[in-house]
């Protein structure tokens, strides 16, 4: 058995190779999630859910839910704390579309999966959406100079 400060020796190495090799988390198709809700097991839908320790892809955040505390010896009885295979196909199935997946802390026998969310797109501000008439810009493309004349327009 593993103790804690390998565990987290472990993980942070994993957030480094993450990292350097720009992996992303695993995101189901609808198809696949409707599949694992109809009993399809992981490997069925081809699941690659990659060890991503803490590293947080570029786009990416947590979604703030639970983490998933899943077996992954296989051996697990579905009376034990974590997740078998057969009741996490279940869970990622339930879990709304734009999910995704990817392993932070890993045990010997147990690990733990986070959920992920695509940021929102950056550069349309909220705000400048068009409510009163004006036009919306997109703020990585737009000169400053544009944008401050077209909201001093707006409010005048």
């Amino acid at each position: 058995m593993m103790d804690l400060a390998t565990i987290r020796a472990m993980n942070k190495s994993a957030a480094w190779h993450a990292s350097r090799a720009h992996k992303q988390p695993w995101e189901p198709t609808s198809e696949q999630r409707q599949a694992l809700k109809d009993g399809a097991s992981l490997k069925e839908v081809h699941a690659n859910i990659p060890l991503l320790g803490d590293y947080v892809p570029k786009g990416w955040k947590l979604t703030g839910d639970d983490d998933l505390f899943c077996g992954k010896s296989g051996c697990g009885s579905e009376s034990e704390p974590a997740l078998t295979g057969r009741a996490l196909a279940l869970v990622i199935g339930n879990d709304p579309d734009g999910t995704a997946y990817g392993a932070g802390d890993e045990g010997q026998f147990q690990i733990y999966l986070h959920r992920y969310v695509r940021k929102p797109v950056r550069g349309k501000h909220p705000a400048l959406a068009a409510p009163y008439g004006v036009q919306a810009f997109d703020l990585e493309t737009t000169a400053p100079a544009d944008l401050y004349q077209a909201i001093k327009d707006a409010v005048e």
